[in-house]
């Protein structure tokens, strides 16, 4: 081999890696970047998150849709020459950002489809082009005659590699430091280099001595048997996908919600791609041989549910996960085809990601009352660990028999009062490890267990409630010993209310009248006395008991679910018994606000709530505009900023400041030994106004301190926010 074609062969597989590397690194900044921008315009409603997210899913696969179809029915220059044409034509969408004219509907009922519109219209056209790179370069290296264009998945771990960088780059280095707009001058540059990359690599294809039609040599492509071989790679990339999509909701929203854990099983999700598309992959023999006891001490905590200590609960979660997406990456590696159904190979992967997503974010919260989709990810991803050859007919029928005899024994024991659940649940997990090696045996009884155990075993003892919809899962305890019903919203408590008669009407938890807000609503009583009061965030609607006559209320929820459990008397009675002709705005506040006609309210009382998080497009500059023009002359802002992870102060601080306001802070502490005892919870609290008059007696009170603005942290303006800059584990 002459030293020319060696270099041109480092120069080929450089261009190709480097085009996929840069590719999967715009394509992951593009997705959070517009996502954020476009979230204001919809009042920052959880949905646009998720709507987007499919939206980039489907165009994702539109993508490699065209890949396959120009693979298999263009000849490489066409195809390469095509490719070129449109990656430079995206430079007339540069920079992104909004199209004018674009306003967003004044209801929620056409929200959906105008944010799908305007991703279409905004960066459809580069995510699409983006998205058809990694199929086709990849297909261009196999024909470029280097030693490994035989095998050109390697090249995907470059992709997945790029995708990775993205993830972790994004909210920790990029979010923190720039605004959108230079968000987009940065992305805009990216996509500059990204130019010459991919104009190379088309260039290299171009002269690349294979210029057949991709479908000249059937040899390499079976006439039958084809599409059992499609499902499986759907099913082997579907099962991954829904149990990322899973492990991420039970453990960011049910168990902790910490900032940013969601990235950490979505970078495992990548790292499987690159370990087992590697030159040197993980083998499957390594990995099952880890795999159980990794697996099986979660499978028995996920059917006791219980938890352990925090982070060894999430560290056990998250290796177990990774284990699972690994296996299941490994088994669809291994089943790869010939290049030249390369890209038929990867529309199947897409398709099977695109479904797990669909599947977890509508269809399971249609089906399962709690998080069904992640156990049954769980018990599907176990079919995958076989690792004998099939012993006849006999293990067959015993495959079936094993689980089902497994499960009834379970059931049976649970059922039994004086059977201790662990030992039971201990010995139904010892027949699953006696089963293990034969994935259909093993991945139903592991199925058995959790079925068994959600039919006798309760997370949360006597649930009077139990719902979930696309705001998360609902539940109202009735806790017979303290006497209190008790509103869980994705594992945070979000409202108390005691059941004895003499209590009924005292706010607790986070609202106690000897807690921040009771100070504040009692400083202001007498200028608010016959004024009108809205509410930005419901709960179970303890807010509501600092009404007085007179007064006009006002409530603004987003979520529908959360509405009919306040309002239902079985549950919470703040309402009916303390605002019953309040007026109730369903949907979400920002959006209802800004069409609505201001009015000069003598209290806004900002409450809302995401689990443990406040949205962050209530908390910009923006929004504080909207906010004083609903606000009188002398009226008052009261923001609750309780929660474990995020010191909103400077972010608080720095809005009053820029628009001239008063603003102090209370941070109540009670020790959780004494706080379901008396129901009232620490809290934290600021409030604002346009002068000091307006707050009474707060700026004397001692318990009150003077909130200042914090020149280390930027203000929040629709254009930049960054939780990670007020990450803080605050510590009572």
């Amino acid at each position: 081999m002459g030293t020319v074609t060696i270099v041109r062969q480092r120069i080929a597989l450089a261009l190709c890696g480097g085009c996929l590397l840069s590719s999967a690194l715009l394509l992951f900044l593009v997705q959070p970047m517009f996502t954020k921008m476009a979230l204001p315009l919809l009042g920052g409603s959880p949905q646009v998150w998720n709507v987007s997210i499919v939206f980039y899913q489907f165009i994702l696969l539109m993508g490699y849709l065209y890949a396959h179809l120009a693979r298999t029915y263009l000849s490489l220059r066409w195809a390469a020459g095509i490719q070129v044409v449109m990656v430079f034509s995206i430079l007339f969408w540069l920079p992104l950002g909004l199209p004018a004219g674009w306003r967003p509907p004044t209801n929620s009922s056409g929200a959906t489809l105008w944010l799908l519109l305007l991703l279409a219209a905004s960066v459809g056209a580069p995510f699409f082009v983006l998205s058809t790179t990694s199929p086709l370069v990849q297909s261009w290296f196999a024909r470029s005659g280097h030693p490994e264009a035989e095998n050109p998945y390697f090249l995907y771990g470059a992709s997945n590699l790029g995708s990775l960088v993205a993830l972790i780059i994004y909210p920790l280095v990029v979010e923190p430091v720039l605004g959108l707009s230079r968000q987009t001058g940065l992305w805009t540059i990216g996509y500059v280099i990204f130019l010459p990359l991919m104009a190379c690599s088309a260039w290299m294809a171009w002269t690349s001595q294979s210029n057949t039609r991709g479908v000249t040599r059937k040899k390499y492509v079976p006439e039958s048997g084809q599409w059992p071989e499609r499902w499986r790679w759907i099913a082997l990339a579907f099962v991954p996908s829904s149990l990322m999509l899973g492990v991420t909701t039970h453990l960011s929203n049910i168990v902790a919600p910490i900032p940013l854990l969601w990235t950490f099983p979505l970078a495992l999700y990548l790292l499987t791609f690159v370990l087992v598309f590697a030159r040197h992959p993980v083998t499957s023999a390594a990995i099952l041989r880890v795999l159980p006891y990794l697996l099986l001490p979660v499978v028995f905590l996920l059917a006791l549910q219980m938890r352990l200590l925090l982070i060894p609960y999430l560290v056990l979660n998250l290796l177990a996960f990774f284990m699972l997406a690994l296996a299941c990456h490994s088994r669809l590696a291994s089943l790869r085809p010939h290049h030249r159904r390369l890209t038929e190979f990867y529309l199947c992967l897409s398709i099977g990601g695109v479904l797990g997503g669909v599947f977890n974010t509508f269809v399971a919260p249609l089906i399962f009352p709690d998080l069904g989709e992640y156990l049954l990810a769980i018990t599907f991803a176990c079919f995958v660990t076989d690792r004998y050859a099939s012993p006849g007919r006999f293990g067959v029928v015993l495959d079936w028999a094993w689980p089902f005899v497994v499960g009834v024994m379970l059931a049976l024991a649970l059922g039994l009062s004086w059977v201790d659940k662990r030992v039971a649940l201990a010995l139904a997990l010892i027949a699953a490890f006696a089963a293990y090696g034969r994935g259909i045996r093993f991945g139903l009884t592991v199925g058995a267990i959790f079925l068994a155990s959600a039919l006798f075993l309760h997370p949360f003892g006597d649930a009077i409630f139990s719902d979930r919809n696309f705001f998360g899962i609902k539940w109202v305890l009735n806790d017979s010993s303290s006497g209190y019903h008790l509103l869980i919203h994705n594992g945070t408590l979000h409202g108390i209310q005691a059941q004895h008669l003499n209590r009924l009407r005292e706010p607790l938890a986070y609202f106690g009248r000897r807690g921040p807000l009771g100070q504040a609503m009692e400083a202001i009583s007498t200028q608010i006395r016959s004024g009108r009061v809205t509410v930005v965030g419901l709960g179970a609607g303890a807010v509501a008991c600092y009404a007085q006559p007179n007064q006009k209320w006002s409530f603004y929820e987003i979520d529908p679910q959360v509405v009919e459990i306040a309002e239902d008397p079985n549950y919470f009675s703040f309402l009916s018994l303390c605002t019953p002709s309040a007026r109730m705005v369903l949907g979400d506040a920002r959006l209802n606000l800004a069409a609505e006609v201001p009015f000069p309210n003598a209290a806004i009382i900002l409450d809302a709530y995401s689990a443990d998080t406040v949205p962050t497009h209530l908390l910009t500059i923006e929004a504080l505009d909207l906010y004083l023009r609903n606000l009188a002359p002398n009226g008052v802002l009261l923001f609750n900023v309780s929660n474990q992870y995020f010191d909103l102060r400077p972010v608080l601080g720095n809005l009053a400041a820029s628009r001239r306001l008063v603003a102090f802070y209370q941070f109540d502490s009670i020790s959780e030994r004494n706080a379901l005892r008396d129901g009232r919870f620490g809290s934290r609290w600021v409030v604002m106004a346009r002068r000091k008059s307006a707050l009474s007696t707060i700026p004397s009170d001692r318990r009150w301190r003077p909130l200042l603005a914090d020149p280390r942290i930027p203000l929040w303006t629709d254009d930049y926010s960054s939780l990670v800059r007020v990450l803080s584990i605050l510590v009572d």
